[in-house]
């Protein structure tokens, strides 16, 4: 369960908006095969790569 509210909380800090959060973990990202990232927060390892993807967004890698 944290795990998966650090993953919101990564999405929250780029826009600093709730719905702006919920609306990227529900789009699909080129960065995840074109995946939603909601579609990955089953397991560990989808969850990792989900942050680490955010957290390259928010660091300019991806836009």
């Amino acid at each position: 369960m944290l795990d998966i509210l650090s993953v919101f909380n990564a999405a929250f800090s780029l826009y600093e908006d709730r719905e702006l959060a919920q609306e990227l973990l529900n789009t699909p990202l080129p960065a995840l095969n074109n995946k939603k990232p909601s579609e990955l927060l089953d397991t560990f390892t989808g969850r990792r790569m989900v942050k680490e993807t955010l957290n390259k967004m928010a660091w300019g890698e991806f836009s």
